[in-house]
């Protein structure tokens, strides 16, 4: 499994041992055919700002779950979870902006952008 996100520093698990720290600059991960791998990143719908999918990978990728986890006090900041499966080989690009729905014509507040690389 590889998890890639937390803000503020984004990092990627892969495996059970190894851990790969994203910078600011490119993301890649690489898994295989079949395998299951997760985007986590923080978000505060409380202050109107969410994450909004711009690519989701397809069809090299699929999209098996979207979830929030609040965080424990209200008005907390959150994590969002979103699930994907390798569903063939090649590549594909997962990317979002932390955005306030209403104000579409502003910057993003952040974004984040993973390429995946999937083996046979």
């Amino acid at each position: 499994m590889i998890t890639a996100g937390l803000s503020p520093k984004l990092q990627a698990y892969q495996g059970m041992n190894q851990m790969v720290e994203f910078g600011e600059g490119d993301r890649l991960a690489e898994t295989k055919l079949g395998e299951s791998f997760e985007v986590s990143l923080g978000e505060n719908p409380t202050t109107g700002f969410r994450w909004k999918m711009l690519a989701d990978g397809e069809p090299v990728c699929r999209l098996v779950a979207d979830q929030f986890q609040p965080g424990v006090k209200p008005g907390e900041p959150g994590v969002h979870r979103w699930q994907f499966q390798a569903a063939q080989a090649g590549a594909a690009e997962i990317r979002m902006i932390l955005q306030r729905p209403w104000a579409k014509t502003t910057e993003p507040a952040k974004c984040f952008s993973l390429r995946v690389r999937v083996k046979p």
